[in-house]
Formats: structure tokens, C-alpha cells, sequence
């Protein structure tokens, strides 16, 4: 499985194709269903080095003609981020080395020490997912940023609103889906087969900066099948909660989201689901 793409779906979401009127895009225009104003979905990257950043032309326009913009969560409040470094840690005082046998242990150890110059002992009680995000800037050789982080200025310079679609609890609860030995082969395997895993990390960002879903599509093909459950409430289930949020916000007033793009494509997607509800989705050029 390729495990770097199911980590990135918080930090970096993945793209499918999903019919022939969503092949291609990551901004997009919603009216209909006698909505006053249009609203704007945005498919995100949640990491991304600041050199390859890209300011897409069409986004300064809807978010000229938007009152307010929504993320996965509001990253701006102080509470989300105090909440997001407790609920990465393993409950019941579970140990990184309670769930890796003690060779695996130290080949995680040899890493972290060798490779991220940092102690794994430091992180001795976090979950395993996300140790695996320690080793994104060094696997993409940068400081990274992400497209929340440039709508969070937006939303502070333009003083817009900013919001979230779902509670921090809501998006941790996602993880039940996986024991923590689940989550530490992850991390074994994107150790064990770092180079390949970089490459791979580095095709979705250029597939994703060229809107060539085609060759993202391709790309998650192999996506190994024992983790279905996993992939269900990360993309599917939280799609299909998010929506009637989506719909309650763009009738009260004309509203920018800003949700991973691999949150729009696909049958169970936001767009086809808006689409079925009788909004009118149009591709805004980028």
C-alpha cells in the first residue's frame, strides 16, 4: 500500500478521476438550488515546498466574491491545535515500542537518529501515523507550507471569516479505524522503502501542480485493499457529513472551502454528492 498517500489525506489528499464532467480542475463554482450567491469548493495540498507553491489566478476572484472561507478544521483556533498535539498521543500509556518488536524498534530508533537528527524516545508515545509526518520535510527536502496556511492569511488580510467543517474529535476519530500496529507497519514501510516513497511523494505533487489526474489516478491504483475501512471514513464517511454542513453554510451566505482534493472526485465525492442534491458545478479555470 502506499502508505505516504494515506498519511498525506491529512497532510496531502489524493485525486481520482470521477466522470466526464469532473476529469480535470481543483477550483470550482457552485450555484443552483436557488442559492443568492455562488460558493467556491478549492481541492487543497496540505504540504507543499514553498518554491513549487502556486497562487492559481482563479482563486483571488472567488475569494473576492466569497464572505467567508472553511477548512477541513479551523486552524486558527489556538484550542484546535492544543487539541491536535494531545490527540496524537497513544492511549492507555501505550508505547512506540509496545507495538514494534525490538529489531523494528530499532531500525525506527536508527532512523530517526541517522536520518531526521532527532530521539525517538522524544516521541515515545505518539501515535505511529504520525510519526510518519516527521519525515516530510526531510523526504521533500524543505520547510514545508500548505494551502490552509495560505488561506488562513487570506481569511486574516481580506478579514474574512474562517471556519471549520468539522470538529477536531470528528477528524481523530478517523484513526479508530486503525490499532496501533496497523499504524506502525505504515511507519516500517515508509522507512524500509524511503526512496521509493519519495519519489512517489514527489510524482503526486507535480501530478497535482498539472492537474494530470490521469497519471493520479494511475499512481493510487495499487492501494492495497486491508485498510478499506480506513479509506472509507477518511474520504467517504466525512464526505457525507460534511455536506449537508456545505449546504447550510452556502445558504447563508457565499462561502470559500478549502477541503483536500481528494475529497472532490469520485462517486461518494463532495462534487458528485452536491451535484446529485441539484447544484450546478462548474470548473473555475485556474
Amino acid at each position: 500500500m502506499k502508505y505516504i498517500f494515506t498519511l498525506t489525506l491529512i497532510l496531502i489528499s489524493n485525486i481520482f478521476l470521477f466522470g466526464k464532467n469532473y476529469e480535470t480542475g481543483l477550483l470550482w463554482k457552485v450555484t443552483g438550488n436557488d442559492l443568492e450567491k455562488p460558493s467556491y469548493i478549492f481541492g487543497t495540498l496540505h504540504v507543499i515546498c514553498p518554491e513549487q507553491f502556486v497562487e492559481f489566478p482563479g482563486i483571488d476572484g472567488a475569494l473576492e466574491n466569497s464572505s467567508r472561507i472553511v477548512l477541513e478544521l479551523n486552524l486558527g483556533d489556538p484550542q484546535v491545535m492544543v487539541g491536535l498535539q494531545m490527540g496524537m498521543v497513544m492511549k492507555d500509556n501505550k508505547e512506540l515500542s509496545d507495538v514494534l518488536d525490538k529489531d523494528e524498534f530499532d531500525r525506527v530508533r536508527s532512523f530517526f537518529s541517522d536520518s531526521l537528527g532527532m530521539n525517538i524516545n522524544m516521541f515515545s508515545r505518539v501515535q505511529p501515523f504520525f510519526l510518519i509526518s516527521m519525515a516530510l520535510p526531510h523526504m521533500i527536502q524543505c520547510t514545508p507550507k500548505s494551502y490552509e496556511s495560505y488561506f488562513m492569511q487570506q481569511a486574516q488580510m481580506r478579514d474574512m471569516e474562517l471556519l471549520g467543517l468539522e470538529t477536531l474529535q470528528e477528524q481523530l476519530n478517523v484513526f479508530d479505524a486503525l490499532t496501533y500496529r496497523q499504524q506502525a507497519e505504515m511507519l516500517l514501510e515508509t522507512i524500509n522503502q524511503y526512496d521509493e516513497k519519495r519519489s512517489e511523494f514527489q510524482a503526486m505533487l507535480n501530478y497535482y501542480l498539472t492537474a494530470d489526474l490521469s497519471s493520479l489516478e494511475k499512481l493510487f491504483e495499487d492501494i492495497d485493499s486491508e485498510f478499506d475501512e480506513f479509506s472509507r471514513r477518511l474520504i467517504e464517511e466525512r464526505n457525507h457529513r460534511w455536506i449537508e454542513r456545505i449546504e447550510k453554510l452556502m445558504k447563508e451566505d457565499a462561502t470559500f472551502f478549502a477541503v483536500g482534493a481528494g475529497h472532490l472526485p469520485g462517486e461518494q465525492g463532495v462534487l458528485k454528492l452536491l451535484s446529485r442534491m441539484g447544484y450546478v458545478i462548474e470548473r473555475v479555470a485556474e
